[in-house]
């Protein structure tokens, strides 16, 4: 037997380990959300960050918050693949954040399968 690890599907933008993004300091609390809420931006965030790799080796994956799906080790998700759609409207305003925010990602924008053991 092995390890079992998280699994999850997105459809985002993917990061390298050690990237530095902008909430990545004690003022923002190294968190997306408090770092959106300083921002004083009105409305939701249109992004959320998962993690696909460790707690302890981070490495993320900016994505479209409706199209994440995380099964938790021993809890599978049921999910209809036809849910899997992104409108271009949805992957154009993931790339202007990450243009806006001066955010360099390695691959995507592009569906990710991925784990993460914490």
């Amino acid at each position: 037997m092995g390890i079992s690890t998280d699994g999850q599907i997105c459809f985002g933008v993917l990061f390298e380990e050690g990237y530095e993004f902008p909430w990545d300091y004690e003022e923002y609390e190294y968190d997306i959300y408090t770092w959106w809420n300083k921002m004083a931006e009105s409305g939701p965030l249109s992004v959320t960050l998962t993690n696909y790799c460790s707690c302890d080796y981070p490495m993320y994956i900016l994505a479209i918050p409706k199209t994440l799906f995380i099964a938790n080790r021993g809890y599978p998700v049921k999910f209809n693949p036809k849910e899997l759609k992104v409108s271009q409207d949805e992957v154009n305003n993931l790339l202007d954040f990450c243009k806006k925010y001066g955010l360099e990602f390695i691959d995507g924008p592009a569906w990710f399968l991925s784990s993460n053991w914490c």
